[in-house]
């Protein structure tokens, strides 16, 4: 059972109920609990106000590592009555810096929630399909489209591996290869493949390297994790290059 935590300011749930509604994005409560590793009653409580005290620091930290539209940490210690100076100094921020390797799973949950937050903020009808971090190898998220020439938006998050990429690119690129194989048997012409990295050696890395005989939609998105934002998109080349213009894109 969780410990208790004293608050140092009144809670705000009227503001703390909207935050979390903005946190969720696109996805289902039952896709935001899982992403979040809470129950779906929980959200729902939380979201319908039917509490009469805030979560703890360390559940408000498992909900901003997946939020979307940008809600931090911070906003929602503050909703919740919890002073920013005193619990804001969180792993979340020490993994500011996108040159550094860390942990995979830490990074999943950042670029999904990047990524739903971009999408949230655009024009695009999307819906997660299946699990945000499946178990499928070929892919990390599958965003469903609606009204789009691209059916389905399949992401990649990729992280630098352990050591110096110098010594692991070969390692490296042959695992975007094999990604690059296992695309034969799933795109086509209505599906949209995106690498997702923090790093702007990995970004170049994977642009320099293109699939130039497969015929479907890839790009290289990077993003800054500290900030949960598109930093940039490019297409790399593909057997359907020169159909890209019309193509969805988030940056």
């Amino acid at each position: 059972m969780s410990k208790a935590v004293n608050i140092d300011h009144e809670f705000n749930i009227e503001k703390y109920s909207k935050l979390l509604s903005q946190a969720q994005g696109g996805r289902t409560q039952t896709k935001f609990a899982k992403d979040c590793g809470l129950s779906v009653a929980y959200i729902c409580k939380h979201l319908n106000k039917r509490i009469n005290k805030p979560p703890i620091p360390s559940t408000l930290k498992k909900i901003a590592a997946v939020a979307a539209n940008g809600i931090t940490y911070e906003d929602l210690l503050d909703a919740a009555g919890y002073d920013v100076d005193k619990y804001g100094n969180t792993d979340i921020n020490t993994l500011s810096d996108s040159s550094s390797p860390i942990q995979e799973l830490d990074f999943n949950k950042l670029a999904t929630a990047t990524i739903t937050t971009a999408l949230s903020n655009s024009n695009v009808k999307w819906f997660v399909n299946g699990n945000s971090i499946s178990n499928n190898t070929y892919y990390d998220m599958d965003i469903e489209l609606q009204d789009c020439q691209i059916t389905h938006w399949f992401f990649k998050f990729i992280t630098i591996p352990s050591g110096s990429l110098s010594t692991k690119k070969e390692a490296f690129m042959e695992c975007i290869y094999s990604h690059f194989g296992q695309l034969t048997l799933y795109a086509d012409i209505h599906t949209k493949y995106s690498f997702v990295t923090a790093s702007s050696e990995l970004y170049n890395l994977v642009k320099s390297n293109p699939p130039t005989a497969l015929a479907t939609h890839i790009s290289v998105i990077l993003i800054d994790i500290s900030t949960l934002s598109i930093r940039k998109e490019e297409y790399i080349k593909t057997a359907l290059s020169d159909n890209n213009i019309h193509i969805v894109s988030l940056k």
